[in-house]
């Protein structure tokens, strides 16, 4: 398995510590610096923290987080015992900013207290030291207590210099966090989603025993259910329990369904699969997804290639099925072709023959016309259904982001109609890359996928989740909503996951390039690139 310490430690916050070497000419080089950001005096605050401790040996990390940039004159910290036989250690080279390891000597305690004046000299600092907003200060003291049961009250004196309404506060997190996790249990694709979160939660918390953390990520994971109701009963659930980082649920409905208890609750969410253009607002729901302007796009640009000049669109009577709908016909009339006329259904359908009927009426006569299926789980009971006529087979066919990858559509009989109508669709690209390529095979073996069968694009949107969310908790040592609201679009922008997590102004996936699928010989094969600034499709070559 790929180390994804390796990944993460590529996409750190850039660190500076100032060495002898190069002392003099990066002080140099931030004297305009602190004029052009107006830099407060030079002021010292005391900051209060509480170190455990322990009948054994135990390390307590001690970690420094500033609400901004800092350059930092001098660190004292004061631990003072609570009996002789006290022990406080923090050993060389173990100090650490963000997750790059600092060059410093090692501290011991004195008879009844430790002093340590942790960057340099005594009598003042040798070298400065500049914290980065998002990269934190961790500090690790190993203690032994003979007599535990007393935790040491701790004092650190910071020096330093920054906007002046930069503060700077101690945090310590132990133990797990919990992170609620909402998906469809009673779905094929839900249980998928839970096997991609299980396995982002278990490769960084490997990652964060490696860089000495001591918190881990805790799934607690509720089934969404169907309807909105039973979703709102959910994220009440969570709010009791007091879990106000969620990720998922996964459909638009839902999120729609919750945002409002979201805010007034001071939550969080973060969403691998939601795209509907009605819920892209600036908020506390992230999405690692475009929006679905972005999908219709793509959508439109194939049905343009292929000739198609008018659609017959099936979709889902909800905000997912409406807004897709509403930017497909927009962006087909643009191309110079038209969505004839759109046949909704509600998302609680369990008999697909009305509409497939429908979709035979309309689509009788039409010539260059093809059927878009815009939507989810379902859509193998509306292919089912769509088989009793022959008309439907005599047509194009496409579908959604949410139809791609659909296995069930793609064996046996279904695939066999599928491939006849040479089912196609679009879907964000998971680009080649070291993580993807080591959680393609680890996804489809624990899947247990058939040879030819990829993992959804979305189990790579719901690992980067994850893997976001997590690395916000780590910059900020906070589980504290806002802080976590503030700093993800950076961490976003900075973390090198699946996808290039940059996040645009509404805390969507920023426009990205698509990948073209069609049904073939039983399994969704890519095929082309849509390029999203060129609206040009090429050849998809793996």
């Amino acid at each position: 398995m790929l180390e994804l310490r390796q990944i993460l430690e590529l996409s750190s916050s850039n660190v500076v510590y100032i060495s002898a070497i190069c002392a003099m000419g990066l002080i140099m080089m931030l004297v305009p610096l602190t004029v052009q950001a107006h830099l407060s005096e030079i002021e010292t605050v005391s900051l209060k923290t509480t170190i455990g401790d322990a009948a054994y040996s135990a390390t307590y990390n001690v970690a420094v987080t500033c609400t901004d940039t800092i350059l930092a004159y001098g660190l004292n910290l004061f631990v003072p015992h609570n009996d002789p036989s006290d022990r406080y250690v923090i050993d060389g080279g173990s100090i650490r900013l963000g997750t790059t390891t600092l060059a410093h000597a090692s501290y011991t305690a004195e008879k009844d207290h430790m002093s340590a004046n942790l960057l340099g000299r005594h009598d003042g600092m040798k070298y400065p030291l500049l914290i980065p907003q998002y990269s934190p200060l961790i500090i690790p003291i190993s203690v032994t207590d003979s007599e535990p049961g007393f935790p040491a009250k701790a004092t650190l004196d910071i020096t330093y210099e920054g906007n002046p309404d930069t503060t700077c506060r101690t945090s310590e997190i132990r133990g797990p966090q919990n992170i609620g996790l909402m998906v469809r249990m009673s779905l094929e694709r839900g249980m998928d989603r839970i096997v991609a979160a299980n396995m982002a939660v278990n490769d960084y918390n490997q990652y964060l025993e490696s860089i000495g953390e001591q918190w881990r990520l805790e799934l607690v994971v509720k089934d969404s259910g169907l309807k909105a109701d039973e979703v709102l009963e959910i994220i009440q659930e969570f709010t009791d329990e007091d879990i106000r980082l969620i990720v998922g649920p996964s459909s638009s409905g839902s999120i729609s369904a919750i945002r409002e208890h979201i805010h007034h609750n001071d939550m969080l969410v973060i969403s691998c699969c939601s795209t509907a253009p009605s819920l892209s607002l600036p908020d506390h729901i992230f999405r690692i997804t475009p929006d679905d302007t972005n999908q219709a796009k793509a959508l439109a640009r194939i049905m343009a290639d292929d000739g198609i000049i008018s659609a017959v669109v099936a979709y889902r009577d909800d905000p997912y099925g409406q807004g897709l709908y509403r930017a497909l016909a927009v962006e087909m009339e643009k191309r110079g072709s038209v969505v004839a006329t759109g046949v909704p259904y509600p998302t609680d359908t369990t008999n697909f023959d009305d509409a497939a009927q429908s979709l035979a009426d309309e689509i009788d006569g039409m010539s260059n016309a093809a059927i878009v299926a815009i939507s989810s789980s379902e859509v193998a009971s509306l292919i089912e259904s769509a088989m009793k006529h022959d008309i439907l087979d005599d047509v194009k066919w496409y579908g959604s982001e949410a139809v791609v990858n659909h296995r069930d559509v793609a064996r046996g009989d279904m695939g066999a109609f599928s491939e006849k109508v040479g089912l196609s669709g679009a879907i964000v690209a998971a680009p080649s890359s070291p993580l993807r390529n080591d959680l393609e095979p680890r996804l489809a073996a624990e899947l247990g996928l058939q040879p030819g069968e990829v993992p959804s694009t979305f189990l790579y949107s719901m690992y980067d989740a994850i893997l976001i969310l997590g690395k916000a908790i780590l910059s900020t040592q906070s589980t504290d909503t806002e802080r976590l609201v503030e700093a993800i679009p950076y961490v976003a922008a900075h973390t090198h996951g699946v996808f290039p997590d940059r996040l645009d102004e509404n805390v969507d996936l920023a426009i990205t390039n698509y990948g073209i699928w069609e049904v073939r010989d039983a399994a969704w094969v890519r095929t082309g690139n849509l390029v999203q600034d060129t609206d040009v499709i090429v050849p998809y070559l793996p």
